[in-house]
């Protein structure tokens, strides 16, 4: 069966996830993690994209990003062509989307330096990244609150709160409080307010702590507030 193509577009917002091969639990060391958080920073830049929400877990990772403006994204997923027209990469290729060059660049990256550190070689990450289109306010409230959620819901809880967790941008949506990458660069998707999705945000955690938590429970809880698409598009 053939893999499905990626899905981008200009200012596209999208919940990515990556998980380490065989589910190993080589991001806990701090050091290994602030390596991909390094790294994730200097991919924003050179791919123009905007983050707004992530965590980083013990083998995996989650992002809530934004593709480039159109500029941008038809400089970066355009050939030069000999006639010096700008013609776009055949549909499928790494670089027909802005979406797969800056994930093949994280990953890519990311590997050779925690690889470096750990003293492994081979594949550090799984071959294939998931990613979901966000394409309404509820589902990115959901995605963000999911994200957010992570450290807390594991089977050995890393944190007793979301904004906790140094290394995911709860505090920033919670307290405003500086994050360990640039958020919100380009400013705030779907017309709204950043008081808005923070308010949204953090009471979907609130109602959901104290209760009994996996992650199951997580997926029913953002389908029960936020609707049945929502719940169905969030990724463990």
């Amino acid at each position: 069966m053939s893999r499905r193509n990626r899905e981008d577009a200009p200012d596209a917002l999208f919940h990515i996830t990556a998980r380490v091969n065989w589910r190993f639990w080589h991001l806990r060391p701090l050091k290994n993690a602030d390596a991909l958080v390094d790294i994730l920073a200097d991919c924003l830049i050179e791919f123009s994209t905007d983050l707004i929400g992530f965590v980083v877990m013990s083998n995996h990772f989650h992002l809530v990003s934004r593709s480039p403006g159109a500029s941008t994204f038809r400089h970066l997923t355009t050939r030069r062509t000999p006639c010096r027209h700008r013609v776009p990469w055949p549909r499928g290729h790494s670089k027909s989307t802005v979406l797969s060059q800056f994930m093949q660049r994280l990953m890519y990256r990311s590997s050779r330096r925690i690889q470096r550190q750990i003293g492994t070689s081979g594949h550090l990450w799984e071959q294939r990244y998931d990613s979901v289109r966000i394409r309404d306010l509820p589902h990115l409230i959901a995605a963000l609150a999911y994200d957010h959620l992570n450290p807390v819901i594991v089977k050995e809880a890393m944190v007793s709160a979301p904004e906790e967790h140094v290394l995911s941008s709860a505090a920033f949506w919670t307290y405003k409080s500086a994050a360990p990458v640039p958020l919100l660069k380009r400013g705030l998707p779907f017309e709204a307010t950043f008081d808005e999705i923070a308010a949204q945000v953090v009471s979907a955690q609130r109602n959901f702590l104290g209760r009994t938590a996996n992650r199951d429970d997580v997926v029913e809880h953002v389908r029960r507030q936020f609707g049945d698409d929502c719940g169905s598009q969030v990724r463990t």
